[in-house]
């Protein structure tokens, strides 16, 4: 899947998760785990439901969130625009 594909697939569900909305520019540089986070825990779950929804339903994209690599990364792919987007990508190649 084209990267830029899956960072506009990511920052849209982060918006619509949010509770308070955060300009465009600096959604590429916000925590969704740990102290400095943006969401709560059912936020993080709300935005990965809405990722997974919209990958399945718009993308082909069959997508399991509870899987060992994410649950075993050393790294968590959880922690940010970033680190989701690798995973998501890696995961639908």
């Amino acid at each position: 899947m084209d990267k830029k594909v899956v960072i506009d697939i990511v920052k849209e569900s982060l918006k619509q998760v949010l509770e308070e909305p955060i300009a465009d520019e600096k959604l590429n540089n916000v925590s969704f785990v740990g102290s400095e986070s943006v969401l709560s825990s059912l936020g993080l779950v709300e935005l990965l439901v809405s990722i997974q929804e919209e990958l399945e339903d718009n993308h082909n994209v069959e997508f399991d969130w509870v899987n060992d690599k994410a649950m075993s990364a050393k790294n968590s792919p959880f922690k940010n625009i970033n680190t989701l987007t690798d995973y998501i990508i890696k995961f639908t190649q």
